[in-house]
């Protein structure tokens, strides 16, 4: 989807959250909460939406949206490449997001519903801060909306995934496309969140 410095908005939209990036032909392109916006040529009429869910990658753009997907190459905080199975190794892993891009993650020791890091004081929090979110709103069209919840950590709200806790890695410093978290402490501890993830135990 090209540039377009005039575009209209509909109600509900904030000029903020839209903004454009220079591809590598010089051309610009209009994004919205960071992603990169484009159009389907399989879209004929007005409200057609041929092209979500191809390739599980491409997905209709919606203002609310509570996770969201990325495909990249997973970089650890010790600057090693990580592969879809967190050994060292390149290739591109499909994980999930926050609405503008942010990583996803959850902890190996955590239970079902049962958040095994934060302290009541939330004096760790800084390091990996938990998701706040307690209402699900939309998910991308791969994604099994039910399968989305929350608990209730120390008074605040946390998302959950199969019953997984969701968290950040604060050294990614809300920027996206960071994934420093699948390091720490070891590879596996701290996986990124991805469709596939089994169910939490009890």
């Amino acid at each position: 989807m090209s540039y377009n410095a005039g575009t209209t908005l509909g109600a509900g939209l904030m000029a903020s959250d839209f903004s454009s990036i220079t591809r590598s032909d010089g051309s610009k392109q209009s994004t919205y909460k960071g992603w990169p916006l484009y159009t389907y040529a399989g879209d004929a009429a007005p409200g057609a939406v041929n092209g979500d869910g191809i390739e599980g990658v491409w997905f209709v753009a919606k203002p609310d949206y509570t996770v969201m997907l990325a495909v990249t190459q997973l970089v650890g905080i010790d600057g090693v490449e990580y592969d879809s199975t967190l050994k060292a190794g390149t290739g591109a892993t499909l994980y999930m997001t926050d609405d503008r891009g942010v990583t996803l993650y959850s902890l190996s020791i955590d239970k079902s519903g049962k958040n095994n890091y934060t302290l009541p004081d939330f004096s760790n929090d800084a390091v990996w801060p938990i998701v706040q979110i307690s209402t699900i709103q939309n998910v991308p069209s791969v994604l099994d909306k039910s399968a989305f919840s929350s608990i209730t950590v120390f008074t605040k709200p946390q998302l959950t995934y199969k019953g997984w806790p969701v968290y950040k890695f604060g050294a990614d410093a809300n920027t996206r496309g960071n994934t420093k978290g699948v390091s720490v402490t070891i590879p596996g501890t701290w996986p990124v969140m991805d469709q596939a993830t089994k169910p939490a135990p009890l």
